[in-house]
């Protein structure tokens, strides 16, 4: 029994490890970058790659977790035309200039589906 909650254990951490990406390897980002050549700065894939469109502009959304410091934060990187377009917290999208990409990352974002009514 304690082997298996050790490997459980040891399990979990590896995979925290393995989604997190961290602000140093943000920092070698630049606008304009492919997604072959995102994914080679990190060194891992996302989590999941979200297609949105809207007000008629496409996008791909790739969700990823931060390492804060404390624990992990969703993080999303904006693709159009296949290429880096904007980084940054859901917070940040929604504050940002162009508010197409807010509105594409507030598409992405899952919505808990409300318990029905008794």
């Amino acid at each position: 029994m304690i082997r298996l909650l050790a490997v459980l254990c040891l399990a979990l951490l590896t995979s925290g490890c393995l989604t997190t990406i961290s602000h140093y390897q943000l920092s070698q980002f630049n606008r304009g970058m492919s997604p072959p050549e995102v994914t080679e700065k990190l060194k891992k894939p996302p989590l999941i790659s979200i297609p949105v469109v809207a007000d008629g502009r496409s996008f791909i959304l790739d969700r990823y977790f931060l390492n804060n410091g404390m624990g992990a934060d969703i993080y999303y990187l904006a693709y159009e035309g296949n290429r880096l377009l904007f980084w940054g917290y859901v917070s940040e999208f929604r504050r940002h200039p162009d508010a197409t990409l807010g509105r594409a990352v507030d598409k992405a974002i899952p919505v808990p589906t409300p318990a029905p009514a008794r």
